[in-house]
């Protein structure tokens, strides 16, 4: 006698039920999850969000913010999320032109 199969949403329903709603740890605005993604090298969940915290600190996301931000500034803001902040910040200085 053949098994019957679960069909993808059906497993996902019981891993939601184990395991609880999913939230992403990251922005899900595409231009949010740009400028995450930059504040962290190399890019990992902890890394990102380390930088991130520091941006969102002390410069903010807004554009003007961060395009009015001196590079030093910039990357002093990126540089607990790891290594070459300087190329990072202007990584996110393009990301916002």
């Amino acid at each position: 006698m053949r098994k019957a199969r679960l069909t993808v949403p059906q497993v996902l329903k019981q891993l939601e039920a184990f395991y609880g709603e999913q939230e992403p740890c990251w922005p899900s605005d595409p231009y949010l999850f740009l400028l995450w993604w930059y504040c962290g090298y190399p890019a990992s969940d902890a890394s990102c969000t380390k930088g991130w915290k520091e941006l969102t600190g002390k410069i903010g996301t807004d554009l003007d913010a961060i395009l009015g931000s001196h590079p030093a500034t910039l990357a002093a803001a990126l540089k607990p999320g790891g290594m070459f902040p300087e190329l990072r910040a202007e990584r996110i200085k393009e990301v916002t032109t």
